[in-house]
This record gives structure tokens, sequence and C-alpha cells, in this order.
């Protein structure tokens, strides 16, 4: 296969030029209960790119319904509703959202906006916890954390899906993409910091592609998780939008690089997260050699 040469400045980066859906919390409630069967009060919830919004049903299930960017890919659409139905298959016990049925039986609808623009639309089950950006986890929190995240990679070991190889910017094997840009940033010890951090990286692409891969959840971070912390259980992943295939490796190095444990160390709190992940799927010993440039280069 011929070596992709495409260039720094057709790295997608639609995260950072979404355009949010503008639908007030009245306009929803009405597409839940017309689309969904689900009538009750919307609440906005924050999203980068699609609105999302809490419907709390009376005598009901709760929904998170999500009106989704009006310029996102239909394929990145179909890999996140497949990669759920999928999951939900493989492994129902897993606390990742659960697809919600139009009245027609679907998965997915569209609706027009007050601006005339036709979005994608689709409905999730609505998971108790609390979200855990903000604060520090247990050190059992913290590998149940790992956990969780090993068996959803179990869960979708035998899941594929053709967008699922699309180029992003938080993948870190797009260092060599980022890295003429290290220029704009103005902290210059901050710099060379990034600089010395992707070059790493980018100097370990042959091990890199050594390395077990297959479609992986690949944003494990604080603000997608909603725990329980009396019982230090997971109660929700979320967000399958910045899914990819990649190295497995990956999945777990992403935790270990974004979540504080309460009175560890960066080093320590990352060590609970690597166990409850290695205690479903064990490390190969590659894997284990480039970890520690992994996580800096997620930073």
């Amino acid at each position: 296969m011929a070596k992709d040469e495409r260039g720094p400045a057709e790295l997608n980066l639609t995260a950072l030029a979404g355009r949010p859906p503008r639908f007030s919390e009245e306009h929803a409630a009405r597409i839940a209960g017309q689309v969904f069967a689900r009538k009750g009060t919307a609440r906005l919830l924050y999203g980068e790119r699609d609105q999302n919004f809490h419907v709390g049903v009376p005598g009901g299930r709760d929904i998170l319904l999500k009106i989704v960017d009006s310029q996102e890919d239909p394929q990145v659409i179909d890999l996140q509703l497949s990669a759920l139905w999928h999951v939900a298959r493989m492994d129902a016990s897993l606390p990742v959202p659960r697809l919600i049925e139009t009245h027609d039986g679907q998965h997915l609808a569209f609706v027009e906006s007050p601006q005339g623009e036709r979005h994608a639309v689709y409905a999730l089950s609505f998971l108790p916890g609390e979200m855990l950006e903000g604060t520090a986890a247990s050190p059992a929190l913290l590998a149940e954390i790992g956990s969780v995240v090993a068996r959803l990679g179990l869960a979708l070991r035998g899941f594929f899906h053709g967008a699922a190889g699309r180029r992003i910017a938080w993948d870190p094997r797009q260092a060599p993409a980022l890295r003429p840009h290290t220029h704009l940033i103005a902290d210059r010890d901050m710099r060379a910091i990034t600089e010395r951090a992707l070059d790493r990286f980018i100097a370990l692409e042959p091990q890199l592609q050594r390395l077990r891969c297959q479609v992986i959840h690949h944003d494990c971070h604080p603000g997608n998780l909603l725990v329980d912390h009396a019982s230090g259980k997971v109660t929700g992943l979320l967000d399958f939008g910045d899914m990819i295939h990649g190295p497995m490796l990956f999945d777990v190095a992403i935790p270990m690089a974004e979540t504080q444990g309460i009175g560890l160390s960066p080093l320590a709190a990352a060590t609970r997260v690597l166990a409850g992940y290695a205690n479903v799927t064990p490390l190969e010993d590659a894997e284990y050699a480039l970890l520690y440039d992994t996580i800096l280069a997620r930073h």
C-alpha cells in the first residue's frame, strides 16, 4: 500500500470548526415527542459540534436527544450508531448509551431547523451519574475506568466501519501533521516541551505500526465519564464521536493521561487505570514500550 502523502492542511479539524445547530428547548421537546414518542421537557446540555438535550419524561425513561451538525459526514454518524448497536449485542452490561428507536422503528431521523437546514437526529438512553470532570477519582474508581475501557474494547473487537479510517486531530498518529504548527504556541517553554514530545512520538512511527489495532472509543476522558463515587463504579462512558481504527494502546493511554486520583500523583493515578485495563486485556511488551510517549503525545 502506498504511503499516505496528504499534507497537514488536509487533516480533518471538524471538531474545531463545527457549527452546532440552534434549536430551542421547546423545539427539541416537540421533536422528542413527535419522532421518538417521548413527551417531556428538554434541557440544553453542552456539545461541541451537536446540540444535546436531556429530555425528562414524566413517568417514563429520560432520553438524550442529539441534533447533529448539518455539516457532519453521514458515514461518521452511521459509524457511531452502528458501534453502539454492536456493543449492545456483544456486552449488554457495559455502561454505554442505548439507541432509542423512532416511532417507526428507525434509529435515525431528519428534522429541519428554523433556519431551513436539514439535520440528522437520534436519541439515546439517558444514563445516571455524576460527570467526573473537575473531580478526582478514588484508586478503586481509577481501576474501574481502566476495566470499563478494556471491556468496551473487547465488545468492539469484531466491529469495523469504513468511517473509522478518517483522520482527526485528536489521533496521536497525526503528530507529523500538527508538528509544523507548533510555532503558533506563544509560550516558548511550552512550545519546546510540545516539540520534544511530538518529535519523540514521530520517531516511533515504525514501532507504532506493529501494535494491535481495532476500532476504539478513543476519547475516555473525565468529560465523557459518568461515575458513582460512593460505589466506585462507572455509570456511563459517553460520546462515541471520536472513534477511529487505531492502536488499542490509545484507549488506555487517554484516561491514564487525563484522569486525576484522590491524593495520588499523576503517575500513581495512571498506574491504577492501567492495572484495571490490564486485568481485562493485558498489554504486550511492545505496547508497554510506547505507552509513556503515547501519553505525552495525547497531552
